[in-house]
């Protein structure tokens, strides 16, 4: 399998969906402006009462009610949540140790002469290493179901993580040439050998070629699977849209 295809642009540990950071500030932002405008408008105007008549209130109060008390867990859960991502502790629940790692150990890599070995070092400030052991180990999950399918289907075939330590850019690593199975090499080494394992211009020049717009009734673009039928049942070449 061509290494091209189990690698991302920075290995398994740096392609953390690399626009979820900014996606996280962005609702931040808006969760923070929308919040200033609630307490401003509740700060300086009157409450407006529910004028409904006859059944209206008691559906109203009804859904008011239920809203409030399905809204009160949210504020512990929240603070959960922000105080889990600020500890870098992903699924601490699942975690079996005292919570406070004074005196707790965790395996991390370190580079020994021309080879990356493993040492115990103090839990606590090797809480990254352990998030990204963790997303590692979701990354495989996800290959393991993939490479099920693949055997199903009886292609010799398998889908593979490169070594964490495979063109990093920031860490242990940054400094190193290291390839897809752990071997730090040299320069030369690795310019030999990245365009085998990395995307060439040429591949993406191929890959812009196959992103082509298709607008023509009932035909799909090359790289999207045809749905069996169309919206609501309809068939494929349903004209949903008829333009004058």
């Amino acid at each position: 399998m061509c290494a091209r295809l189990r690698s991302c642009s920075n290995g398994p540990t740096s392609c953390v969906r690399c626009s979820s950071p900014e996606r996280s500030a962005t609702n931040g932002r808006v969760s923070a402006v929308f919040l200033g405008c609630y307490l401003y408008y509740h700060a300086f105007y009157a409450s407006t009462p529910f004028s409904g008549e006859g059944s209206a209130p008691s559906l109203y109060y009804s859904i008011l009610v239920s809203h409030v008390l399905l809204a009160l867990p949210t504020a512990p859960l929240a603070v959960t949540t922000a105080v889990l991502g600020l500890k870098g502790r992903f699924e601490e629940s699942k975690k079996r140790d005292d919570h406070r790692l004074k005196d707790a150990t965790y395996t991390v890599s370190e580079l020994a002469g021309d080879r990356i070995t493993t040492r115990e070092a103090s839990a606590l400030p090797s809480l990254n290493e352990r998030l990204r052991d963790d997303y590692i180990a979701d990354c495989q999950r996800g290959l393991d179901r993939w490479n099920q399918i693949i055997k199903k289907h009886e292609i010799d075939q398998e889908l593979r993580l490169p070594h964490r330590g495979f063109h990093r850019a920031i860490g242990l690593c940054a400094e190193l040439k290291v390839s897809p199975d752990g071997r730090v090499l040299s320069e030369a080494e690795w310019d030999a050998k990245k365009h085998e394992w990395l995307p060439t211009e040429a591949d993406a020049q191929y890959i812009l070629s196959l992103m082509q717009p298709v607008t023509q009734t009932g035909r799909f673009a090359n790289w999207i699977a045809p749905p069996a039928r169309g919206v609501n049942g309809r068939p494929i070449d349903f004209e949903y849209v008829r333009l004058a």
